[in-house]
C-alpha cells in the first residue's frame, strides 16, 4: 500500500492579519498628523516672524538693504564665475574635451605627414580624436549684400565631430575637402546666416566669395553655437587644408583639441604626452617645450580665471559684513524682547521651540534681503557685462540663470542661519527672575561681548578690502602714467586685407596701400595716416620674431639676437606720435629699386650696438644669406603687447620694400576720430568698393581694453570695498550708540556727581578705540598675508606697499573713530534729570 505525501498550506489567521495592518495604518496616520503639527508649527512661526518684522519698518528696511547689498553683490559676481569658469561648455561631454599647448613643436615634427597628426593621433592611446583650428583668420566677404570682414576659423574636417556638435542645416566637412585641389565649401555661424541670409534655409548651395574666391555654403551652425577667436568669435568656418609649403611659408600657427577616451583621465593623457615629448627630442637633437594638457573650459578662461576668484572671495568678505551688521541689530532687538522671551518660557516654551522661532524670523529677513539682492543684480547685470574684461570670451553668456538663483537661495539661508545664531542662542534661555524685575532691558555680558566681536570682525575685513582695493588703484595708476613710446590721443585705427587673386604681388599691393592712405589724408580733418602691419594694442594679429645677424660679426649656429617685426608706410611715426631719435624716416624713395633700408628701436641699438652709433650699420634679416638692410635710423621703444610687458627689440622695414598681406591704418585727426569713420570708409570704397574696413577703434579705447582686466578688479574691488567700509562704519556707530543709550542712567549719575563733559567723551571714546585698534590690527596681519594672492594682477607695486597699508589703516581708524565720537558727544550732553528718569 503506497504512501500519499501532500503539502498544506498554513495561511495566517485573518484575525492577525488584519490587527498588523491596522497597527500600520495607525503609525502611518500618527506619523503623517506629526508632520502636519509640525508644518503648521512652522508656518506659524513663520507668520508670527512676519508680523514682528513688520511692528519694526525702521529695523526691517535696515536689515533686509544691508543683506540686499551683500547678496545683490554675490549674485552678479557668482553670475560671471559660474558663466566663466563652473558651467559646462555646450558642447557633447565637455570634461573630455582637451586643449593641446605643444608650442608648435608637435606641428613642425610632423609637417611632412600631417594626416597622421590627425588621423593616428601621434600613436597615442588617450585621444578618440585630435583636432586642429586656426584662431586668427578672417576674411573678405563679398557678393552677399555689402562688403564685410568676417571671422573664420579654419578648422580640420574632424573638428566638429570632436566637439560633438553637427550642422542644424546642411552638412558636416567630409576628409576629402580639407586636401588641396578639393571644392571649396564654407559652413556658416547661426547669427551670420541670420544677418546676411535673412534666416533662408535655401542659403544651403549658395556661392559666396571670400577674399574673392567663391565658396559653396553646405551647412549652418545651430544656434547658441560659438567658439572663440582671438579677437572675438568665429562667424563663418572653412576647411584647414594641410600644406607643407604654407606652414612653413607662411608661418600658420595652429590650436590643437582633442577628446579623451572614454575612462582616460587627464592625468593619464598627459604622462603619455611626457612620453612623446622625449620621443620628439630624441628625434630632433634639441630641447623642446613640453606638451602641456589642460581642460578646454580652462583654456577658454585662462586670462581671467585668477581675478574672478578674487573677486568672488572679496564679495564674500562684503557679506559677512552684511551679515555681522545684521547680527548686531538682532542682537540688540532681541535684547529688546528679553521679557517677551521670558514670558514665553515661563509659560512652558522650551529652548529649541524659542530657538527655533528666532531662527526663523532670521531666515525670513534673509529671504527678504535675498528677493530684494536678486532684483538689484538683475537690474545691474548688463553694466556688469559692459565694464567686464575683453577676455572674457563670447562663448560666456552671463545671466541670472537657475543655477545662480540657486546659489542665491543657498546663500540667503546660510546667511539668515549665521546673523541669527548669535542672538538665537544667546537669548533663547532667559534668566526669567532677573529679566522679569528688569522689564527685559540692556544687553547681557556675553550679549555685549558678542557686538564687540562682530565689529572688530567687520574693520579686520573691510581693511582688507580697501588695502585691496587701494593696490589696485595704484596699479592702475602706474599703467596709465606708462610711457607707452606713441601718442594715443586723436588716432584712430583700422585694418585692410586686398585679397591676393586681385593684388597678386607685392607692387601691387604696396601700390594699392599708397592710394588708400592718399585718399584718407585728403579727408577733412586729418592730420597724417601712417600704416604697419601692426599697430601697438589694437592689432589682432600675433608677434612675428624673427633672427637678426650684424653683417661681418660671426654668428655661429645660434640667433645672435632676434626682433618683432614691422612693415610700415614712410608717415607711420608721425601718425602714431612715436619719437625718431636718431637718423632718418622712411621716404618714398625707399622702394624696391633702391637699397634695402631699415630702423631699429632703442632695444635693437642697445642689444646690437652697445656704445656705438648704428646709423649706417647693416642688420641681415630673417636668413644669414639673405642681403643687407641698412640702418637709417633709430625710434623711441613702444610697448606693443601690453602695457605690462616691457618694449622688445624691433625693427620696421618699408612697406614699398616689403608689402605685407594685411596693413593697420593709424589716422591722426584734429577733433574726436569716430567722427570720421564713415568718410573714411567713403574714401576706401572710391578705390575698392569691395574692400571692407575691419577692427575700427580708436587708439585710446585700444589702450583701454589693454588693461581691461586690470580695471575690472579695481573698479570691482574698490566698489566692495566702499561697501565694507560704510557696513563696517555703520556696524560701530550703531553698537556705541545702542551701548550708550543702555548707559544713560549711569552717565546721569556721572554727570550728577560732577563729571564734565570730556571725561564723558573720553570714557565712551575708550571702549571705541580698543575696539578699533583690535579690529585694524588683525586687518593689517589680514592683509599681509591675503594681498599675495593679489600679485598676478599688481604692477609697479609691493603686495605688502607699507605706504598702502598704513594709509588705508589710518583712513578707516579716523572714520570709526568719528562714528564713535558722534554717540559720545551726544552721551555728553545728556540731561541729569532725565537720564536719572530713564529707569
Amino acid at each position: 500500500m503506497g504512501v500519499t505525501g501532500r503539502v498544506v498550506l498554513r495561511p495566517s489567521p485573518p484575525a492577525l492579519s488584519q490587527k498588523g495592518e491596522g497597527v500600520n495604518r495607525k503609525s502611518e496616520i500618527g506619523n503623517f498628523k506629526l508632520e502636519m503639527k509640525r508644518m503648521k508649527s512652522l508656518f506659524q512661526d513663520i507668520r508670527y516672524g512676519v508680523r514682528v518684522l513688520a511692528r519694526a519698518p525702521g529695523f526691517t528696511l535696515v536689515a533686509v538693504l544691508s543683506l540686499a547689498l551683500g547678496i545683490a553683490a554675490n549674485t552678479s559676481i557668482f553670475s560671471v564665475v559660474y558663466a566663466v569658469l563652473l558651467r559646462p561648455l555646450p558642447f557633447a561631454e565637455p570634461s573630455q574635451l582637451i586643449g593641446v599647448d605643444n608650442g608648435g613643436h608637435l606641428i613642425r615634427t610632423f609637417t611632412e605627414s600631417p594626416a597622421d597628426f590627425l588621423a593616428t593621433d601621434y600613436e597615442t592611446t588617450s585621444f578618440e580624436s585630435l583636432a586642429a583650428y586656426d584662431n586668427e583668420g578672417s576674411v573678405n566677404l563679398t557678393e552677399v549684400g555689402e562688403a564685410e570682414r568676417i571671422l573664420t576659423t579654419r578648422v580640420s574636417t574632424n573638428f566638429f565631430p570632436t566637439l560633438g556638435v553637427n550642422p542644424m542645416l546642411g552638412r558636416n566637412f567630409l576628409t576629402t575637402e580639407g586636401k588641396v585641389g578639393a571644392d571649396r565649401v564654407v559652413i556658416l555661424g547661426h547669427g551670420l546666416w541670420q544677418r546676411r541670409f535673412n534666416a533662408n534655409r535655401d542659403a544651403i548651395g549658395k556661392m559666396v566669395k571670400l577674399n574673392g574666391q567663391s565658396f559653396s555654403v553646405i551647412g549652418v551652425m545651430p544656434e547658441g553655437f560659438e567658439f572663440p577667436q582671438y579677437n572675438g568669435k568665429a562667424e563663418m568656418f572653412v576647411p584647414l587644408i594641410w600644406r607643407d609649403d604654407l606652414i612653413a611659408k607662411e608661418g600658420i600657427f595652429i590650436q590643437v583639441i582633442g577628446r579623451l577616451k572614454s575612462g582616460i583621465t587627464l592625468e593619464r593623457a598627459q604622462a603619455e604626452m611626457n612620453t612623446i615629448t622625449q620621443r620628439i627630442e630624441l628625434q630632433e637633437g634639441y630641447k623642446v617645450d613640453p606638451i602641456r594638457l589642460t581642460l578646454l573650459s580652462r583654456e577658454f578662461s585662462k586670462h581671467v580665471g585668477a581675478a574672478l576668484w578674487i573677486l568672488l572671495g572679496a564679495v564674500g568678505f562684503v557679506l559677512m559684513i552684511s551679515c555681522a551688521n545684521v547680527a548686531g541689530l538682532l542682537l540688540e532687538r532681541a535684547a529688546s524682547r528679553q521679557q517677551e522671551l521670558a514670558v514665553r518660557s515661563a509659560v512652558g516654551a522650551s529652548r529649541a521651540r524659542l530657538v527655533r522661532q528666532l531662527l526663523t524670523e532670521s531666515i525670513v529677513l534673509a529671504s527678504l534681503g535675498g528677493g530684494v539682492g536678486v532684483l538689484l543684480s538683475w537690474l545691474s547685470l548688463n553694466a556688469l557685462v559692459s565694464i567686464s574684461p575683453v577676455q572674457i570670451s563670447p562663448i560666456h553668456t552671463i545671466e541670472i540663470n537657475p543655477a545662480v538663483m540657486l546659489f542665491t537661495l543657498g546663500a540667503s539661508l546660510v546667511t539668515g542661519v549665521v546673523f541669527g545664531l548669535a542672538p538665537s542662542l544667546q537669548f533663547s534661555k532667559p534668566d526669567l527672575n532677573d529679566l522679569l524685575k528688569q522689564g527685559g532691558k540692556g544687553l547681557t555680558a556675553r550679549g555685549s561681548r558678542v557686538q564687540q566681536l562682530l565689529i572688530i570682525s567687520e574693520l579686520a575685513i573691510a581693511l582688507v578690502l580697501l588695502v585691496s582695493a587701494t593696490l589696485m588703484l595704484k596699479t592702475f595708476r602706474n599703467f596709465i602714467s606708462l610711457d607707452k613710446g606713441f601718442d594715443s590721443s586723436g588716432v584712430l585705427t583700422l585694418e585692410i586685407s586686398p585679397p591676393k587673386t586681385k593684388y597678386k604681388d607685392k607692387k601691387q599691393q604696396a601700390d594699392f596701400y599708397q592710394r588708400i592712405i592718399e585718399n584718407i589724408r585728403d579727408v577733412p580733418g586729418v592730420l597724417s595716416v601712417g600704416g604697419a602691419n601692426h599697430i601697438p594694442l589694437a592689432s589682432k594679429q600675433g608677434r612675428m620674431i624673427v633672427p637678426l645677424y650684424v653683417e661681418g660679426r660671426q654668428s655661429g649656429d645660434q640667433w645672435p639676437a632676434s626682433g618683432d617685426y614691422r612693415v610700415i608706410s614712410p608717415d607711420y611715426f608721425r601718425a602714431m606720435g612715436i619719437t625718431l631719435l636718431k637718423g632718418r624716416a622712411f621716404q618714398n624713395q625707399d622702394d624696391q629699386k633702391s637699397q634695402r633700408v631699415v630702423v631699429v628701436n632703442e632695444a635693437v641699438a642697445r642689444q646690437l650696438f652697445p656704445g656705438e652709433d648704428p646709423i649706417g650699420k647693416r642688420l641681415i634679416i630673417f636668413d644669414a644669406k639673405d642681403k643687407p638692410y641698412e640702418i637709417i635710423g633709430v625710434v623711441a621703444d613702444t610697448r606693443n603687447w601690453g602695457l605690462a610687458e616691457k618694449p622688445m627689440p624691433e625693427f620696421y622695414l618699408s612697406y614699398q620694400q616689403s608689402a605685407p598681406p594685411f596693413l593697420g591704418l593709424a589716422v591722426r585727426t584734429k577733433d574726436d576720430p569716430r567722427r570720421l569713420i564713415e568718410e573714411i570708409r567713403h574714401a576706401v570704397a572710391a578705390i575698392d568698393p569691395d574692400q571692407p574696413l575691419y577692427n575700427v577703434i580708436t587708439m585710446e579705447q585700444a589702450l583701454s581694453d589693454s588693461i581691461s582686466k586690470e580695471r575690472f578688479a579695481m573698479f570691482m574691488l574698490g566698489l566692495f570695498a566702499a561697501m565694507a567700509f560704510i557696513l563696517a562704519i555703520g556696524g560701530i556707530y550703531g553698537v556705541m550708540s545702542y551701548s550708550v543709550t543702555q548707559r544713560t542712567h549711569e552717565i546721569g549719575v556721572r554727570v550728577a556727581l560732577g563729571a564734565r563733559e570730556p571725561q564723558v567723551v573720553r570714557m565712551i571714546l575708550r571702549q571705541g578705540i580698543i575696539l578699533i585698534v583690535i579690529g585694524l590690527t588683525i586687518g593689517l596681519a589680514s592683509s599681509f598675508a591675503l594681498t599675495r594672492v593679489l600679485a598676478g594682477l599688481l604692477y609697479g607695486v609691493n603686495p605688502a606697499d607699507p605706504a598702502v597699508f598704513s594709509l588705508a589703516a589710518l583712513l578707516l581708524g579716523l572714520v570709526a573713530l568719528f562714528a564713535c565720537y558722534v554717540p559720545a558727544r551726544r552721551a555728553s550732553r545728556v540731561n541729569p534729570m532725565e537720564a536719572l528718569r530713564y529707569e
